[in-house]
């Protein structure tokens, strides 16, 4: 079974991709925007970026 996690609530948005409880991928935003600390609301591209 495949989990995606998704932190958007907050400064720091951040996805996550989990199957069978093995991390397969994690990613935060800020990694693509280079933005530090953006807070826009729910800024989280991350989701697509999981491949």
């Amino acid at each position: 079974m495949y989990t995606l996690g998704i932190n958007a609530a907050f400064h720091d948005s951040a996805a996550c991709l989990v199957k069978d409880g093995q991390l397969i991928a994690a990613v935060e935003d800020e990694r693509f925007t280079y933005i530090t600390l953006n807070t826009g609301l729910f800024s989280c591209r991350c989701p697509g970026r999981l491949q």
